[in-house]
């Protein structure tokens, strides 16, 4: 049996009174296979804190939205044909560091086409903080999410592969300026605001975070005062050259504009380079890079 998985996978930061900076980019999906049901799996089990969903592969095939005939986990099978028009996609925003009195996300979903999500095709709706919400998407969507809220920097939520299948997202993170100033203190390197911030993860056909990917960013490479950290032990490290377990990786003081990043995994797979946008004025981009 081939196996599909779903991750949720958040972002979750706390500034401690001495000012360190704990980022939780492992995110928890499930504790027991109860867990998954809920979530709208209810095949799957509950393994190592993912919903892992066991499928009769078809013959010749590694399974649909798997790895291939070997089960690699880095040769993507394009998922089976149907006549489905839509998919769901279930993700939810959280804070950084929770506000006294919360106040909803506002969520709207855009078209590439619209950069500055004019027209959005859904929304803004109201999402609280980390109770997932499902949006009934295009299949093959390949847009962003546009997450606003007062207490946060505004998020744009790039999808680094098409949504062709029902997929649990990422439950970004949503930073304000203070918690992002605390990330480049934690580095070691001034941060400055004005400029393009950006979290990425690395991740295999199932969504699983790839440990050991190298991260590449033209922008970064031409920038004086570029910054990037990989996260190990929920730390951003400057030094690092290659992710942590978590598969995840930082970027600030980029160039506004539109930015290209890739990776090459761990055993010199390279992942799909994928197109962000960076704007100014209190954003922070988020992206999921595949193979």
């Amino acid at each position: 049996m081939a196996k599909r998985s779903f991750l949720i996978l958040g972002t979750a930061a706390a500034i401690s009174a001495g000012c360190s900076v704990l980022i939780d980019v492992d995110g928890k999906q499930c504790e027991a296979d109860a867990d998954c049901a809920t979530r709208g799996f209810a095949n799957a089990t509950c393994e190592q804190n993912l919903c892992v969903e066991k499928i009769a592969p078809v013959p010749g095939d590694g399974g649909a939205g798997g790895g291939g005939g070997d089960e690699n986990p880095l040769i993507c099978e394009t998922p089976e044909p149907n006549d489905a028009t839509t998919v769901k996609f279930s993700f939810a925003p959280g804070f950084a560091v929770a506000p006294a009195d919360p106040k909803p996300f506002s969520v709207k979903v855009c078209v590439p086409l619209d950069p500055e999500c004019e027209a959005p095709i859904i929304g803004p709706v109201d999402v609280n903080a980390l109770e997932p919400y499902e949006f009934e998407l295009p299949k093959a969507f390949n847009g962003f999410f546009q997450i606003e809220n007062p207490d946060t920097r505004t998020g744009l939520y790039y999808m680094g592969r098409p949504v062709n299948q029902d997929t649990i997202g990422w439950n970004v993170t949503m930073p304000s300026d203070s918690t992002i100033m605390a990330l480049g203190f934690a580095a070691g390197k001034q941060v400055h605001l004005e400029l393009g911030v950006m979290i990425a993860v690395a991740r295999d056909c199932n969504l699983v975070p790839l440990e050991g990917a190298v991260f590449e960013n033209s922008e970064l490479e031409s920038t004086p005062d570029g910054l990037r950290f990989y996260f190990y032990q929920t730390m951003p490290d400057v030094n690092a050259t290659k992710t942590g377990p978590q598969g995840a990786v930082g970027y600030a003081n980029l160039p506004i504009g539109t930015a290209t990043l890739g990776a090459t995994a761990a055993d010199g797979t390279p992942l799909t380079p994928v197109a962000v946008r960076l704007k100014a004025g209190g954003f922070v981009s988020f992206i999921e890079v595949f193979p």
